[in-house]
């Protein structure tokens, strides 16, 4: 098979009896990669991308625009990309803004 007769699926089938048994939700425009394990209860969305053999334990909360290439941890909430803490983000984006930012 070539990739021009390739089979493309708009909308890929994601078990949805394990999805909705676990109270996982995943948002639209996000790219799970594979073998990628999603925990319980996490919430996906907006733009996120998730590399190949990630594991996002239980009640993960990615935010938008996040490029998750590590193990996330229980209860995290990453953001940015690469995906970092969310204290550390906007931390890194204090910084940012007040280095930045010149006195006039």
């Amino acid at each position: 098979m070539t990739w021009k007769s390739a089979p493309i699926h708009h909308r890929p089938r994601i078990d949805s009896r394990y999805h909705h048994r676990c109270r996982t939700r995943i948002d639209i425009l996000v790219q799970i990669s594979h073998n990628v394990r999603i925990g319980r209860c996490c919430v996906i969305v907006a733009q996120v991308g998730a590399a190949g053999s990630t594991i996002l334990e239980d009640f993960v909360q990615i935010g938008a625009q996040a490029g998750v290439i590590a193990r996330v941890p229980a209860g995290a909430m990453p953001l940015g990309n690469p995906a970092v803490p969310r204290k550390e983000f906007f931390r890194q984006l204090a910084t940012v803004k007040r280095l930045t930012c010149r006195p006039r």
